[in-house]
């Protein structure tokens, strides 16, 4: 069925409706929130003109699902939204209140922000069927790549194992009060992506085949970003779905941890793979999961490489260097 026909507009419209009461009985306005215009240079175009060899006319036109995993960056959705909702205003992106953080659960906040704060654009994107929403963070539970366009970040998933446990634990709540290192070891916390990309929950995967099957679904992905390749990514996929990225999508307006840098995050993310590996090695077990994410992690590299590559010989320009 066409997105465009009656049936799925009326889907839109319940889906929209629901939204608007969440913002409006004051679930969705949390303080914080900046809605006005900063005037601190983040609506400029000055990176984006630097960084990216060539933006803007949209080739993807069906509707984006963002499959937001957790610590792969929330202000992503700022890119996002942006690209989908080509009304909204040079400065729109989700940022806190200066001397405030948006420290609890900012991913649940990205719809909220953008809805509460530009309404007339959010709600003309929304029923033209240039986004198909998602709060927060969810797994496929089905996947139509032949109507939706499926996007995603992904980051080396120790160096995201560290940002969790930084954060209260946030994978695997019942965790608290264990070490790094028994945390990343949990069944809570293993294959995240995996879980993510198939729908399945640790307990579900067949290490054997997850890593297969994962890799062939982000094929059909319409975009695979990269965290570590932030800037490039931002640029790939304004190429795609449209657009000139704003400053703002370049800096981190949301959170950043201060429980480590990163010096210590590469420290720890290296004691997490050594860890990784050595128990895969000992276990010789086709079911262990240790090592499932950071092979899917790996194919995502090559394909964001790839993708970054012919988008280069596209726009005709030098490369740069990351």
């Amino acid at each position: 069925m066409s997105y465009n026909e009656p049936k799925t507009r009326r889907m839109r419209l319940q889906r929209l409706a629901t939204l608007v009461c969440f913002v409006a009985s004051g679930e969705g306005h949390w303080a914080g929130f900046d809605c006005s215009e900063p005037r601190d240079g983040s609506d400029n175009l000055t990176i984006g003109q630097r960084e990216c060899s060539c933006g803007g006319t949209k080739r993807d036109t069906r509707p984006v699902r963002w499959i937001h995993v957790p610590k792969t960056g929330t202000q992503f959705g700022n890119t996002v939204f942006r690209a989908a909702c080509d009304t909204l205003p040079p400065y729109a992106a989700m940022r806190a209140v200066p001397g405030e953080s948006l420290r609890h659960a900012p991913h649940k906040r990205v719809i909220p922000y953008f809805l509460d704060c530009f309404p007339n654009a959010v709600e003309r994107c929304l029923l033209d069927g240039g986004i198909a929403l998602a709060q927060g963070h969810h797994a496929l539970e089905s996947f139509a790549p032949q109507r939706v366009a499926y996007v995603t970040m992904l980051r080396d998933p120790f160096s995201r194992l560290v940002s969790s446990f930084h954060d209260d634990y946030h994978d695997c709540k019942k965790c608290r009060g264990t070490s790094l290192v028994e945390f990343a070891r949990s069944s809570q916390t293993a294959a995240i992506y995996a879980n993510f990309l198939l729908g399945r929950s640790s307990e579900e995967l067949n290490a054997s085949s997850a890593v297969a099957e994962a890799t062939e679904r982000l094929k059909k992905f319409a975009f695979v970003g990269i965290v570590e390749r932030w800037a490039r990514a931002v640029c790939l996929y304004h190429s795609i779905f449209g657009g000139i990225p704003t400053n703002a999508e370049f800096m981190n307006t949301v959170r950043k941890s201060m429980k480590h840098n990163e010096t210590s995050l590469a420290d720890l993310s290296a004691e997490l793979r050594r860890d990784a590996r050595y128990r895969h090695r000992r276990r010789s077990d086709p079911h262990d999961l240790s090592l499932v994410d950071d092979y899917i992690y790996q194919a995502a590299v090559v394909r964001f490489d790839a993708d970054f590559r012919a988008y280069e010989a596209r726009c005709k320009v030098p490369k740069y260097n990351k």
